[in-house]
């Protein structure tokens, strides 16, 4: 999937490339010069994102070429040529279409052995005609599979269904599939993959005792001791994508970066057990230890090329893992060149991480009439917003997983990280919001500018950026601004719907209920709001101990918090489509810069708000209204 998506990207710059070239006219009239000019840039532009997408290419085809030494290495000499095996595998059983004639001299199958199987179900081939006779194998389409019966997963991990390459397996495989369904319709699924597991050699067992971990009835990990939570994170008989990821994502909470590569580099150097028949080595060596120091190297591939795992004070561990890797009894595996290619990028701070590009060119922005000594007023609303957006998404985009976790678990923290930084931001934003209003003296230039700054918010929440909405509608919600009834009661009710829309969409009742339901419709790009986040992280740090009885580690409270994580990263993989002015931006964060207290602007914002709308008695109010309305 992903090198389609980098290949198709790399299309659609070449599309656009060459179509914007072929547009570009020889002309020296003053409008052709012009759009020449524009073109020229779109063209530089174009050249950037084809360069970047060009190298992810590059990198997803070395990373597919690593996955097939990987599953060359794990056949061990005995799945040679596995790809074709798997195709005549399939054309074993001659499914024909009605109008195909049969051939007798093709048959594969006897009538006896007919009679002893269940018939195929075309149910998991997903085109028929695909299955040619093997006798026809020169005109032979690829076979088609479904994505559950062979999977990346499935092909490069033997399965205890998947039988050694016999050429007389037709035999002997249909009992064994057929009986593994019997035991599931019977027992189901679960109790079926416990005895299944019963059914294994000792010796080829996992070596932790049910004391070490807790497994729930849906496979799911609940706790374990540390060496048990690694053993299961490098397991020979099974690969669980989503507990690798929770445990990489969050095993410093538990464990330190040292004790995690001395535990691997174990795992690596796994000892037989004893008084092993000759027979039983060979199959604990193939079946067991070999896939075991695959699933090593394999980790330290994901701790490297993903920068969320490892941060720059773990960069200590990179000597000690090349030294590792360069060892005789790892650089014989294909893998291990890859992990020394990552070690280098890391080095030197290469990294080449695949975000999805925008593929079409950015709407125009909207230019103010002018630049010098820019006013709120003179900026459109949906450019306003659009800036905000480029601003907060830059910001939010830096955000580290370990980041989130360090600030659930410290509750308060000195240190200014990135996520610091989005909330400083947002505070700022509200800070600004009520000084822009406060600052006119008239009624009805304080309600002009709520107008603009409402139209502003409900353009940030049609672009996605919910972080400055919620921002911006904080700050006209707070009390010096709600306060203003004169100058709320000249806001018309178009403009009061916008708000109100806004405000409904970060409604805090129920735990944020819509707002969730909203966050799980919306496609990226976006800004979410990063308090959300936090707030459930928080619930979860406080709600599961780290520990559970026995010592065993809490693994799912950890479970929980990398799927907030996850959501958190969801967001930081698509950037949005928009052109910055440089001009907009400098003023935005001119204004911005100017408020460093919150407390104090809070005190001095509640003065002036008196001094701009007095406290008035009812008497006087209506007395205002009549005269404001002319009655008086």
């Amino acid at each position: 999937r992903t090198l389609e998506a980098v290949a198709q990207a790399v299309y659609n710059d070449t599309a656009v490339f060459l179509f914007t070239l072929q547009s570009v006219r020889d002309s020296d009239l003053l409008q052709y010069r012009q759009e020449r000019k524009h073109a020229w840039d779109h063209l530089d532009s174009l050249s950037s994102s084809l360069v970047a997408n060009i190298s992810d290419l590059l990198d997803t085809l070395d990373k597919l070429l690593s996955l097939g030494h990987e599953q060359a290495e794990m056949s061990s000499g005995d799945y040679n040529g596995s790809i074709e095996w798997r195709m005549s595998r399939v054309s074993r059983v001659s499914i024909r279409p009605a109008n195909m004639e049969d051939d007798t001299s093709d048959t594969l199958v006897s009538m006896a052995m007919a009679f002893e199987r269940p018939p195929a179900k075309p149910s998991k081939i997903l085109d028929p005609s695909y299955i040619q006779p093997h006798a026809n194998s020169e005109s032979m389409h690829p076979p088609h599979y479904t994505s559950n019966e062979y999977s990346l997963t499935n092909i490069l991990v033997p399965e205890e269904e998947q039988e050694p390459h016999d050429p007389d397996f037709g035999a002997k495989s249909a009992p064994r599939a057929t009986a593994s369904r019997k035991l599931e319709k019977l027992l189901g699924a679960d109790y079926a993959s416990k005895v299944a597991a019963d059914l294994q050699p000792w010796y080829l067992r996992p070596n932790y005792s049910p004391e070490d971990i807790l497994i729930e009835h849906d496979n799911t990990v609940k706790g374990g001791t540390l060496p048990a939570l690694v053993e299961r994170l490098t397991a020979h008989h099974q690969v669980d994508p989503t507990f690798n990821q929770a445990f990489l994502m969050t095993f410093k909470s538990f464990a330190t970066v040292n004790e995690l590569f001395d535990l691997l580099v174990a795992r690596f150097r796994l000892e037989p057990p004893a008084d092993l028949e000759p027979e039983e080595l060979e199959d604990w060596g193939k079946q067991k230890k070999h896939l075991i120091q695959i699933r090593v190297i394999n980790t330290f591939v994901t701790m490297l090329k993903d920068d969320d795992i490892l941060e720059k004070e773990d960069f200590h561990i990179l000597e000690r893992m090349k030294a590792f890797v360069s060892s005789d009894e790892v650089s014989q595996f294909g893998a291990a060149k890859q992990v020394l290619v990552y070690i280098d990028r890391a080095i030197r701070n290469d990294n080449n991480a695949l975000k999805a590009m925008p593929q079409s060119t950015p709407p125009p922005p909207i230019y103010p009439k002018t630049t010098k000594k820019l006013r709120l007023a003179d900026i459109e609303p949906l450019e306003l917003a659009r800036q905000l957006t480029i601003m907060e998404s830059n910001l939010y985009q830096k955000i580290k997983p370990m980041e989130c976790l360090q600030r659930a678990r410290e509750q308060k923290t000195e240190n200014m990280d990135n996520i610091a930084t989005v909330i400083q931001m947002s505070n700022r934003i509200a800070d600004w919001v009520a000084d822009c209003v406060l600052s006119k003296e008239d009624s009805r230039k304080r309600a002009s500018t709520v107008k603009h700054l409402i139209s502003v918010a409900d353009r940030c929440r049609t672009l996605n950026n919910f972080s400055s909405m919620i921002a911006i509608t904080s700050g006209l919600n707070t009390p010096p601004i709600r306060r203003l009834k004169r100058t709320w009661d000249q806001v018309n009710q178009r403009i009061m719907a916008q708000f109100t829309a806004c405000e409904m969409t970060i409604d805090s009742n129920k735990n944020f209920t819509k707002y969730r339901q909203l966050m799980a419709s919306v496609t990226p790009p976006c800004v979410p709001f990063i308090g959300v986040f936090l707030s459930t992280l928080q619930f979860i740090q406080d709600g599961n101990p780290d520990m559970l009885p026995g010592g065993l580690v809490n693994f799912r409270k950890r479970q929980k918090a990398s799927e907030v994580i996850n959501d958190i990263k969801r967001w930081q993989a698509q950037s949005f489509n928009l052109q910055a002015i440089p001009a907009v931006q400098a003023f935005i964060e001119e204004s911005l810069n100017q408020f460093t207290d919150s407390k104090a602007s809070s005190e001095q914002f509640w003065a002036l708000s008196l001094e701009r709308e007095p406290r008035e008695r009812e008497d006087e109010r209506m007395a205002r209204l009549l005269q404001e309305s002319g009655f008086l």
